[in-house]
């Protein structure tokens, strides 16, 4: 089992995870605070190095981080959330914080779904779940039992699909798919608290 940190700083922002044994290689999921490097100095005060960040979707309280400074490791997001970097409609910033928010000249590797990201010894599983945004995506670790699963779903709750680039008609679907993973799936979502596969299928539908 690997070591997950969330580093998250009230509830503003996301839940950003450090992934990975203490005093070996790590990756991040989700950016959303890195102000005096908050996520990374952190990381790299137990991990020798950051191997890549994945990022679920593209709101703003999952990319603020990159405010502070473009990173040196690869970044991975769906195509389709690319827009959200630049267009501040789209992530949400003026809408929801009235501060609108750019990441200019960050470029990251597209994933779809099935693919497979291989971070050093991390073998990770991109499972597309669009309504959120339409390219919100899950990271599944399947060796290690873990779903990381931005604001598809959250413990009894889901993200809201009322936004500029949701695609609310993939809502049952998306969901659908997460409930085919093993019940004893530990999911780490995008804001609150950690839960199981098997808890939000009772809750979600039963």
């Amino acid at each position: 089992m690997i070591e997950v940190v969330n580093r998250t700083v009230g509830g503003e922002y996301c839940n950003s995870y450090i992934v990975g044994n203490e005093g070996e290689d790590c990756f991040l999921v989700d950016f959303g605070y890195d102000k005096n490097g908050f996520i990374t100095s952190y990381a790299l005060a137990h991990h020798p190095k950051i191997l890549g960040v994945l990022l679920t979707h593209g709101h703003y309280d999952h990319i603020y981080g990159f405010k502070e400074g473009l990173p040196s490791y690869p970044v991975f997001l769906s195509e389709e959330d690319h827009i959200f970097l630049t267009d501040p409609h789209y992530n949400g910033s003026i809408e929801l914080f009235d501060a609108p928010l750019t990441i200019d000249g960050l470029l990251p590797y597209p994933v779809e779904d099935e693919d497979e990201i291989k971070l050093g010894n991390f073998f990770v599983k991109v499972i597309a779940t669009p309504f959120h945004t339409g390219g919100s995506v899950c990271f599944y670790l399947e060796k290690e039992g873990i779903l990381f699963s931005g604001d598809t779903l959250f413990s009894h709750g889901i993200g809201r699909y009322d936004l500029k680039g949701a695609c609310p008609r993939f809502l049952e679907s998306s969901l659908r798919k997460l409930m085919k993973l093993p019940e004893e799936t530990v999911v780490y979502p995008g804001h609150g608290r950690k839960t199981t596969i098997g808890e939000e299928k009772r809750f979600l539908f039963q």
